[in-house]
């Protein structure tokens, strides 16, 4: 493929996932897929939100009802998929099997090589799972949790829209905690946190309702991890928007 041409997805409608070819030089776009839930019911939000690395797919769909027999009810799941030529086929549903309480997994995802980490939008934890042999288990649970999440190797950032990021650090087959990471940024009224990604010590997150371009047009701000701090470095708006929500999930 042409290293001109990236791969982009497009916004979910009524539950239906649609991957695109964008070729940068004209704009234009085919699509390559739809993917619907094998198991989906209405009002389930699959994917609400999306990650995708190589030929593999994570899907979360945070009211789904999973067909497991951990739970019975609405807690949510994520749907690993891989890629075979034009095709796309489930994996695994993922699901934690401690989940309490009113759980939306799949509020947020992210996924690395083998590694799939699946947020409760509820705010309780985040769970890791692991592909090994060919199929996914759960490996170990993050806290605290909030609902934007990022993986990065062998470091995970968990996130919301305070003045702290939580860094994870895989040791074995745990995530401890290795740092509570002060964000060098402006106040929470931006909405920062909402979405983030994390590429080594750089870490870029969505404030969706920022007022510097006009007021709640969002902007994202691009980060250097400095020992126990996020240092802010970039600060991204979209030239010419005007009440739009650019950098939201």
């Amino acid at each position: 493929m042409s290293s001109r041409k990236t791969q982009s997805l497009t916004h979910l409608v009524a539950g239906l996932l649609a991957i695109t070819l964008s070729t940068s030089a004209t704009h234009a776009q085919c699509q390559l897929a739809k993917i619907t839930a094998p198991d989906g019911r209405d009002g389930d939000r699959f994917g609400h939100d999306v990650a995708i690395d190589g030929d593999r797919l994570l899907i979360g769909t945070p009211a789904a009802v999973p067909q497991t027999g951990f739970h019975s009810r609405q807690t949510g799941a994520a749907y690993a998929l891989r890629r075979s030529g034009t095709y796309w086929s489930q994996e695994a549903s993922l699901v934690a099997r401690d989940l309490e309480g009113s759980a939306s997994l799949g509020s947020g995802v992210a996924l690395d090589g083998d590694f799939a980490l699946v947020a409760d939008g509820s705010g309780d934890a985040a769970f890791m799972f692991r592909r090994f042999a060919g199929s996914w288990q759960e490996e170990s649970g993050l806290t605290p949790s909030f609902g934007s999440v990022a993986l990065s190797g062998e470091y995970a950032l968990l996130v919301g829209s305070s003045a702290n990021a939580f860094l994870f650090y895989r040791a074995g087959v745990e995530w401890p905690v290795q740092s509570v990471l002060t964000i060098d940024a402006p106040p929470p009224t931006t909405g920062l946190g909402r979405s983030v990604a994390i590429d080594g010590d750089v870490a870029i997150m969505g404030a969706p309702v920022d007022d510097t371009l006009a007021e709640d047009a969002g902007a994202a701000y691009m980060f250097r991890r400095a020992g126990n701090t996020l240092r802010l470095l970039l600060h991204f708006i979209a030239s010419g928007c005007t009440r739009l929500h650019f950098s939201q999930r």
